[in-house]
């Protein structure tokens, strides 16, 4: 089986070319699909050279993901970040859980060490309890990503929540291997800090009572996840609490930096 593979990019020069190299090492593509952002630092060159079809596509993450299973075929599609690179093992293990009940499959995986490890440990720990939901390295049913294009709309971040949750209410699985099957070469600490912001400012375009109750939920899981993990793993972190409670504070201010605005043209102009 061959299967069709898409790439979401934005100046992703650094990275791309292992990503690329690692998919048509591991995994039976047939067209590798690129839907790039505007990058200005050679990454679409990058790309081409590689033999991957380019797509320009600079709207909000949410529509990206439907753009993305719009420009691919067949029943599945995989969809990896352009900062994840497969293990050989992943194709045979994740593509293993492909049922007509499952709507997504990904692995665990390996990263940098963090400037505070046990931020990864516990990542990888509710992950583990809960499993989790991340198009990162996903085996997806691509008639559900293309069924729920309203629910994308206007979001930037937590676009994967918002598709597990659509899962679960058609009845579909999300599938997570629980082995470490792809190197995602981001450092968590640096970077998660711009998703809770991206995810605060989606929360404020959607509006309406909902998204303020979606705010206080993102606070109420941290907290109970932290919870989960200091019982867990025996192991208290008020450092880790400290951090946690840091991630959804940048959670609140893209909230509160939206909530006076409704035009999804003010929107994207704040976050691209």
């Amino acid at each position: 089986m061959s299967i069709d593979t898409s790439i979401a990019t934005k100046n992703s020069a650094k990275t791309i070319a292992k990503c690329i190299e690692a998919i048509r090492a591991n995994i039976p593509v047939n067209r590798i699909v690129i839907l790039d952002a505007g990058s200005t630092d050679g990454t679409v060159a990058i790309a081409k050279s590689l033999g991957a079809e380019v797509i320009v596509s600079r709207g909000l993450l949410g529509s990206v993901r439907y753009s993305q299973a719009r420009a691919c075929t067949g029943e599945w599609i995989a969809i990896i970040d352009s900062d994840v690179y497969v293990y050989d093992s992943w194709w045979p293990k994740v593509s293993s859980f492909r049922q007509p009940n499952v709507g997504m499959i990904l692995a665990i995986g390996d990263s940098p060490v963090d400037r505070l490890p046990i931020y990864e440990d516990y990542l990888k720990h509710i992950a583990k309890r809960f499993g989790s939901v991340a198009f990162s390295n996903a085996l997806v049913r691509r008639d559900l990503i293309l069924s729920c294009r309203e629910l994308l709309n206007n979001i930037h971040a937590g676009e994967d929540t918002i598709f597990g949750r659509y899962l679960a209410t058609i009845g579909m699985r999300i599938v997570t291997v629980q082995e470490r099957l792809v190197y995602h070469d981001k450092n968590t600490v640096d970077e998660h800090p711009g998703a809770f912001l991206r995810w605060g400012q989606s929360l404020a375009a959607r509006g309406g009572r909902d998204s303020a109750r979606e705010l206080a939920k993102t606070l109420k899981n941290n907290l109970r996840n932290w919870l989960i993990f200091t019982k867990d793993t025996r192991r208290l972190s008020m450092g880790l609490l400290l951090f946690l409670l840091y991630l959804w504070t940048w959670t609140f201010v893209g909230y509160v930096g939206l909530v006076k605005s409704t035009a999804p043209k003010a929107f994207v102009n704040q976050i691209a």
